[in-house]
């Protein structure tokens, strides 16, 4: 075996599969390295594993985690154990210099116990899942595991790939995304694994196992309270500044943050139309535009990317842009306290002023 990253080793999870004895989870991305170990415990407990989590920091951590690894349990004769190494300890190395050298020797016994706890597994009746809190594994760890395990790779995802998360976790629960939900989702929680994978366990309350969910079980009523999920950047897209400006009002009376607003709806609205306006001045396809965008060549997402760089153009898009990266500044700085009022004279002078080119 060798190292898989998190979205192919989640897919493979939809078919049966035996894991090996030794896993490391390891990467930057904090939710993925949760989300794989939960889908882990699970295999394993339907695979009639006990499951038991142990948290290592120093060497009595270490001293009772051996210790389950090589004693008997009459009860339990297939056994899964999670072991989460501690943030503190890779960073013992690094906590002052009197203590540096200590540190090091700290995370150098730490690395050496669990590379010979690997070595020690017990056939196919014991499983050590370790996870690192931290960016990195240490090299050795991971070379031990490469050669008789797997490494889950957790990285920060490409833009490009929320979408095929979004199928995933839905794949997860033993439901399907319509193409539409797909690219809303997809788009409306980029950057956001957590709020991608929440949604979607949200929206499967409601029905049945094995169903299609569509964009209209992401969308609450919105009737005097907040507006429906990404609605508001679905009106700049149309170019409706009635539509867009009371939805800002309704979201914002409701508790919704203005940084938000724009981290979510409309600065990633504002990059789709930039870069298809980019793309239609060198010739670029509407197929070639969605591309690029990373959605297919029939996604409504990229259709209204195309639309909107038509109807407002590159120098209204990227000044409109500007715009919102300084009002982004401005607010995260404490100098805009009328944060409304600012957000709407942008959408105004996005969407109504005319195009003069």
């Amino acid at each position: 075996m060798a190292s898989e990253a998190a979205l192919g080793f989640l897919r493979s999870l939809t078919r049966p599969r035996e894991l090996p004895g030794a896993l490391l989870i390891t990467g930057p991305n904090r939710f993925l390295r949760e989300y794989a170990l939960a889908a882990i415990a699970r295999i394993a407990r339907a695979q009639g594993f006990s499951y038991r989590s142990f948290q290592v920091a120093d060497d009595e951590d270490l001293a009772e985690l051996r210790n389950e690894l090589s004693a008997p349990d009459l009860f339990a004769p297939r056994r899964m154990m999670a072991c989460r190494v501690l943030k503190s300890v890779r960073e013992a190395a690094d906590d002052g210099e009197a203590r540096s050298a200590a540190g090091r020797g700290k995370v150098a016994g730490v690395e050496a116990a669990l590379i010979e706890s690997i070595a020690g597994l017990h056939g196919a009746a014991i499983q050590l899942a370790i996870i690192y809190e931290r960016d990195n594994a240490p090299a050795k760890l991971v070379r031990a595991i490469e050669r008789d395990g797997l490494v889950i790779n957790c990285m920060r995802p490409f833009d490009d790939q929320f979408g095929q998360y979004a199928a995933q976790f839905a794949r997860m629960l033993d439901y399907r995304l319509a193409p539409e939900a797909v690219d809303l989702l997809a788009v409306g929680f980029a950057g956001d694994l957590a709020g991608l994978a929440n949604a979607i366990e949200k929206a499967a309350l409601g029905h049945p196992a094995g169903v299609t969910l569509t964009p209209g079980d992401f969308t609450a009523d919105a009737s005097g309270r907040a507006p429906e999920l990404f609605a508001i950047a679905e009106a700049i897209g149309r170019g409706d500044l009635l539509a867009a400006l009371g939805m800002l009002d309704r979201a914002m009376a409701v508790g919704r943050d203005a940084l938000e607003i724009l981290g979510v709806e409309i600065v990633p609205t504002l990059r789709r139309m930039m870069l298809a306006a980019a793309l239609l001045s060198t010739g670029k396809s509407v197929a070639g535009v969605a591309a690029a965008l990373g959605m297919a060549p029939g996604s409504q997402m990229a259709a209204r990317a195309v639309d909107g760089a038509r109807r407002f153009g590159q120098r209204r898009l990227n000044r409109a842009y500007q715009a919102i990266c300084d009002l982004d500044a401005s607010i995260k700085a404490g100098l805009t306290s009328e944060t409304r009022e600012a957000l709407a004279r942008i959408l105004i002078d996005l969407i109504v002023e005319p195009e003069s080119n």
